[in-house]
């Protein structure tokens, strides 16, 4: 019997460990967006909050606009690679 206290003491535990772990991440992301604001200003109406885990500074703003545009380059880069394998392969299937 004293095993299932024992246990439920321990979920317990995991439980209060867990919750104050999610709160101490909760504090450090709140610290790194004020420093991340205070430093980088938005002056932009397309900016928006981003979280980059590996990035010196994890939380940033980014501009909207800025990163649509970048993203339509890379798809048109990917497109034409794309285009020239489709070439490629028939090509060597009528050969």
């Amino acid at each position: 019997m004293s095993t299932g206290k024992t246990s439920a003491e321990s979920n317990s535990a995991r439980g209060q460990n867990v919750l104050s772990q999610a709160s101490s991440i909760e504090a450090f992301l709140m610290q790194q967006l004020e420093l991340s604001s205070s430093l980088q200003p938005s002056t932009s109406l397309g900016a928006s909050v981003a979280y980059h885990e590996l990035a010196e500074f994890p939380v940033q703003n980014v501009d909207l606009v800025d990163q649509l545009e970048r993203h339509v380059s890379e798809l048109g880069n990917l497109q034409a690679r794309l285009s020239f394998l489709n070439r490629e392969i028939r090509y060597l299937m009528k050969v």
